[in-house]
């Protein structure tokens, strides 16, 4: 993987600080229970989005001032990760804003990716880049009514800029409606666009139970696998 990719994938991570991550699950998990697993998604995915060739991982952190600390947790990982943070705003802004900045550096294909969708499988993260040689935009619905991914392509034929901030306005972020207003914008700036299968965030106790119930055989899963699975054990022992 070279900088030199037209290919990029931005993960946005919080940093795993018990108590300020996986708040959902803090109940039944403890805050640092749910920091630790925060932790292992993240190193999970970055593991996935590694299995790519000519692929720029971009990390966009959160917040502002953990650079370091991002550098030090993902360090073992000898991947040529590239740290961000996210700046200040909605999350409509900092998705815009890190956008913004990879397509402003030259990546002709740029695609957002979360940390609550560990179990994606690396085909599809692979699927959503190749699609955007002939769509301009790529979402991957979640089940909540969000989206896990959202890829865009920086030109339409003829050269002309994609004007992919206009996917971030008017959104209720946080709602069930998030995907469906993305859908309402991209028909707004007559975008052509293709949907990857939805797909399941890990933010709630029933999600961490339909997951280890049919673990995918992904490899990058080793890391995140014995924790869940644990933490199911011990709720079931209690």
């Amino acid at each position: 993987m070279t900088r030199s990719s037209t290919n990029c994938v931005i993960l946005l991570a919080k940093y795993p600080a018990p108590g300020r991550v996986k708040t959902r699950l803090i109940g039944p998990l403890t805050a640092v229970e749910a920091a630790e697993l925060h932790r292992r998604c993240l190193l999970a995915t970055l593991r996935m989005v590694a299995q790519l060739s000519d692929v720029q991982i971009i990390l966009a952190c959160d917040p502002d001032d953990s650079l370091p600390a991002f550098e030090a947790l993902c360090a073992d990982e000898g991947l040529p990760i590239e740290y961000r943070p996210q700046g200040g705003g909605t999350l409509g802004q900092r998705l815009r804003q890190a956008m913004r900045l990879a397509i402003d550096a030259g990546y002709q294909r740029v695609v957002l990716l979360g940390c609550d969708s560990p179990t994606l499988a690396p085909d599809t993260l692979s699927r959503a880049l190749l699609s955007l040689s002939d769509h301009d935009i790529v979402l991957g619905p979640a089940f909540d009514g969000g989206y896990y991914l959202l890829g865009v392509r920086a030109h339409q034929p003829g050269g002309i800029a994609f004007p992919f901030r206009a996917l971030f306005l008017g959104i209720h972020w946080g709602t069930e409606r998030v995907a469906e207003q993305t859908r309402e914008r991209a028909r707004f700036v007559k975008a052509s666009w293709i949907e990857l299968p939805p797909h399941r965030d890990l933010d709630r106790w029933d999600d961490l139970a339909a997951v280890a119930a049919d673990w995918p055989a992904l490899p990058h899963l080793d890391v995140l696998r014995p924790y869940v699975d644990a933490l199911l054990s011990k709720a079931r022992a209690s």
